[in-house]
């Protein structure tokens, strides 16, 4: 077995993601905000107290990758927790998108985790205002 393949299959149950919330939300007209929620469950326990990273990648509908963001500084893993992940997308004729995430050893060098894809289609802002009254 190639050493890659022994590093993927050891890395596989290092943390378990989950997907808690996704939003893709117009902001104007110009600009929408993508926020993706990923419950993560550190299995090695190695990793905890450590600081690892997450990568978000963002795919058209046509699978061009359109943007690709992590944390600049990475962010300490507990035991269990929640990662949030957010972007500006600023094409407005990104109406439907694919978010996938992963996390990462802090150099990006290392899967950590399970892949995460979901498909997003650009939700209007909802007028909090309400009716007049």
């Amino acid at each position: 077995m190639p050493k890659e393949s022994m590093i993927m299959a050891q890395n596989d149950n290092d943390i378990s993601i989950s997907l808690e919330n996704a939003s893709y939300v117009q902001s104007n007209s110009t600009a929408s905000k993508l926020n993706v929620l990923i419950n993560y469950d550190v299995k090695n326990k190695t990793l905890e107290d450590e600081t690892i990273n997450g990568v978000m990648k963002v795919y058209a509908s046509n699978g061009t990758l359109v943007k690709y963001s992590s944390f600049p500084n990475g962010f300490l893993a507990n035991e269990t927790g929640i990662v949030e992940f957010k972007t500006t997308l600023r094409d407005p004729n990104l109406t439907n998108i694919v978010a996938n995430v992963t996390l990462f050893d802090i150099k990006k060098e290392n899967v950590l985790s399970n892949s995460i894809a979901k498909e997003l289609s650009l939700q209007k802002p909802v007028d909090e205002s309400g009716p007049p009254k």
